[in-house]
């Protein structure tokens, strides 16, 4: 994975993320193997070195995956999302989501 993410030659601007579950501070409940969120901490390294502007990172979810704040456990390595897209709409939760669809 580590060498998909060096190829990157130009920035995106943004990351859809799956998942089972969202809760409303932006985090995301995966499949339990970390892939995204190792993949997302290397692209981030590289948005550093290269000083490129970071992707805003938004998940797509039914209503019923999104549980109330602090339902579900995290780690240091989860990486949370900026934003929440559902058939009730764009949910901001990140201050840069908030500042651009605030």
């Amino acid at each position: 994975m580590e060498k998909s993410v060096k190829r990157a030659c130009e920035p995106v601007d943004l990351v859809v993320l799956p998942g089972l579950a969202f809760d409303r501070s932006g985090r995301r409940l995966g499949r339990n193997g970390g892939y995204y969120d190792m993949f997302l901490r290397k692209y981030e390294d590289l948005v550093k070195e290269k000083n490129w502007k970071r992707p805003l990172l938004v998940a797509l979810a039914y209503s019923i995956q999104i549980v109330d704040e602090g339902a579900m456990a995290t780690t240091p390595n989860d990486v949370p999302v900026d934003a929440l897209v559902s058939p009730a709409g764009f949910s901001p939760i990140s201050p840069v989501a908030l500042k651009l669809y605030g």
